[in-house]
């Protein structure tokens, strides 16, 4: 018989050990605290929000939630992600995954989480979540820009925690975050980060606490970029580090996952950070840049293409035989008026403003 529990300290090890092919490209060293910054370490929650199912003593089935504060026109609700779900091989087809979703959803309704948002489904997720009510924003693509410094011969920097650069009028520090977090950088993503305050769309809260926790990844590097110009902050840039194709192409594939470059300069700030600090920066040579579309609007998806990124294409899917995946959104109340923040339908992907730092992996 199938039993449902929240997360016990006693199924611990064994949630660990069932995840692993999830997380197969983690460090095994590094599951334990990866596992513990990614739900139990939020400071929005005090309970872990796991889920497990268990038969005979074995957990076969897992979903995890990530809880962020969200943000439309000063109204601040919270939204579960819904995070790393695996139903065992030998035990699907019997409702596991529909009796931890329903778990979920009461999990939710104690704390008051108004949506359940899924950046990161799969496949095999994918048609099941949309036959229970979430609805399809849009296709998960990304835009991509080969560094030209791959082609040129590669002038070795000092390869320190911190890099300062002087080029077109901007100052610009450039922090290499391995989870060891100085506040004073924390306190300009948070200070650059409040013209976020601005956007009429719905947008995660990145305030102080925001960027502490999620640059605490414990298994994700990243490099942080802020700009300056009059010693006045006008802008930064997120990148993280990724370790796939490294050791094969010789190249390090970098993703931008954050970025606000404030009005006016953003063309300039993008040009600076493409043409001249990958070129000499020795923590970017050899790179492939990319940049998750998700909810980009069109301003910045003009702003990346004029600077050389291509937009993945439902061709770059026949050459490759991926489907095309969604990201999926469902209020946890599926009433009519549930689907509106305010007077705007969250149906609409042009009503959000996400970006790569807001997935639950990021």
């Amino acid at each position: 018989m199938i039993k449902y529990y929240r997360y016990s300290i006693d199924y611990h090890d064994q949630i660990i050990q069932f995840l692993k092919k999830e997380w197969i490209s983690i460090n095994t060293e590094k599951w334990s605290d990866y596992f513990r910054w990614k739900f139990m370490n939020n400071p929005l929650i005090e309970n872990p929000p796991v889920f497990i199912a268990v038969e005979d003593d074995k957990v076969v089935g897992f979903r995890g939630l990530f809880v962020q504060k969200y943000v439309y026109n000063n109204n601040i609700f919270l939204i579960a992600q819904s995070s790393d779900s695996k139903v065992a091989a030998s035990h699907r087809k019997r409702g596991i995954f529909r009796s931890l979703i329903d778990m979920t959803f009461e999990y939710c309704k104690e704390n008051n989480i108004k949506f359940n948002l899924t950046l990161s489904s799969n496949e095999n997720s994918t048609p099941i979540y949309m036959k229970l009510g979430w609805y399809p924003l849009r296709t998960k693509r990304e835009m991509i820009k080969l560094s030209i410094n791959t082609f040129l011969k590669k002038r070795r920097i000092n390869n320190s925690d911190k890099n300062v650069y002087e080029y077109g009028g901007y100052s610009i520090n450039e922090y290499n975050i391995n989870n060891i977090l100085d506040d004073k950088v924390i306190k300009e993503l948070a200070k650059s980060a409040v013209h976020f305050e601005n956007i009429n769309k719905i947008h995660s809260v990145r305030d102080y606490n925001y960027y502490k926790y999620k640059l605490a990844n414990p298994v994700s590097k990243y490099l942080v970029y802020t700009f300056y110009k009059n010693e006045e902050l006008k802008g930064h840039l997120i990148v993280k580090k990724l370790n796939t194709l490294k050791y094969i192409l010789k190249v390090s594939p970098l993703k931008i996952i954050d970025y606000h470059l404030h009005t006016n300069e953003e063309d300039k700030m993008l040009k600076v950070f493409l043409r001249k600090i990958c070129l000499n920066s020795y923590l970017l040579r050899n790179s492939i840049v990319s940049v998750p579309l998700l909810t980009m609007d069109k301003k910045y998806e003009r702003l990346f293409f004029n600077r050389g990124f291509l937009k993945e294409s439902k061709y770059s899917d026949k050459l490759t035989g991926r489907r095309s995946i969604p990201f999926l959104i469902r209020p946890i109340n599926i009433n009519a008026d549930e689907w509106y923040i305010d007077d705007i339908s969250v149906k609409k992907y042009s009503n959000w403003q996400l970006t790569g730092i807001d997935v639950d992996n990021a």
